[in-house]
């Protein structure tokens, strides 16, 4: 099943890809707090981290969808 869901994760990201910015700085900050979180070994952290993640894809897929 997790095999299965990240396969449709890339899937959808690689035909979404183009549609965000390059550069995102954002990006690359939240990409850090996971990985950190992930050294620390803090399942609380580890929350925090995905939920600032997903938080921000979420966002994203918003702004477009009300430009669209």
């Amino acid at each position: 099943l997790v095999i299965a869901l990240l396969e449709l994760f890339w899937e959808l990201f690689h035909r979404l890809e183009r549609e965000f910015p390059s550069g995102d700085q954002h990006s690359v900050d939240v990409h850090r707090g996971i990985v950190a979180a992930l050294r620390s070994h803090d399942p609380s952290a580890m929350m925090r981290a995905m939920d600032a993640h997903f938080d921000g894809i979420r966002r994203s897929l918003d702004s477009r969808r009300s430009t669209a």
